[in-house]
């Protein structure tokens, strides 16, 4: 049992740090389309710039035609994909105009970001999934090591199979009331049972009791 319990341990720290890991990626993702956004709101500014500056340019009603709103309504991937017939816009005004040529500068910059955070986001959130079958395995293997001590168990007790019970964990057993115990007493605790393995939970994806170490003077034949 502790090999295959230790690991389980050790899949679930994976998994949960996994996990973590996943949800920096998504706010990595969220911050990064937020600055994407701010520049494409300062193009808008720009332009606008541009036209107050030279009569007639027309530079913001060219680039944003139904307003820059539409071109930051999109998320993630999608809004990826609205830059390019945004790019083909604004390409004719880039080079007479300063103010624009940096505005597309800092968009550059954060396209860039906001693709790394996607991908980041996409690769994070594939270990998380694979850690989590991992897991999903490692307690399979703790229950198949927990089915084949019962069953060796049971057989070491021929006679008396029942025995074999006792090794393992059960909440639902109380004490009977002894000899002289009043009516409505509760009855006493037991003592403290030998030290047991935990039960082991998983952010809400599963529980798992596991067996109590046997006895060594009675395991010799069952390890």
């Amino acid at each position: 049992m502790i090999p295959v319990f230790d690991q389980l341990k050790q899949r679930e720290r994976d998994r949960e740090d996994a996990d973590d890991a996943a949800v920096d990626a998504l706010a990595d993702v969220y911050s990064t389309e937020q600055v994407l956004e701010d520049c494409i709101r300062n193009l808008d500014g720009a332009a606008s710039q541009a036209d107050r500056a030279s009569s007639g340019l027309r530079a913001q009603r060219t680039i944003f035609p139904e307003g820059y709103g539409v071109e930051i309504k999109p998320e993630g991937q999608a809004q990826l994909l609205a830059l390019t017939p945004l790019r083909v816009r604004f390409q004719p005004f880039v080079a007479g105009n300063a103010g624009i040529g940096a505005a597309v500068t800092a968009l550059d910059t954060a396209e860039a970001a906001f693709r790394a955070a996607l991908e980041a986001r996409t690769a994070a959130d594939g270990d998380a999934e694979r850690l989590f079958a991992e897991e999903r395995e490692a307690r399979r293997a703790v229950r198949q090591q927990i089915e084949s001590a019962h069953g060796r168990l049971c057989d070491y007790y021929k006679a008396k199979p029942a025995l074999a019970e006792r090794y393992f964990l059960n909440a639902a057993v109380t004490r009977a009331k002894k000899p002289g115990d009043k009516p409505g007493d509760k009855p006493a605790p037991e003592p403290p049972s030998p030290p047991t393995k935990p039960t082991t939970t998983s952010s809400g994806k599963g529980a798992l009791s596991v067996v109590r170490a046997p006895v060594a003077s009675t395991m010799g034949a069952t390890r």
